[in-house]
């Protein structure tokens, strides 16, 4: 199991990638913006960032 940060401000986009990754046991982070996906990053140190 990873844990994935996606970084989209789309929230549609993002509830399809969260719903894909999460059934396939992975852990998801997301941030609506590059600032916010920045602090993330850094806190949680993702497996991946998309």
């Amino acid at each position: 199991m990873a844990k994935i940060l996606i970084v989209d401000d789309s929230p549609t986009e993002t509830y399809k990638l969260t719903n894909i990754l999460e059934k396939n046991d992975h852990s998801v982070l997301s941030a609506a913006s590059g600032e916010q996906g920045v602090d993330l990053a850094k806190t949680e140190q993702p497996s991946a960032v998309g």
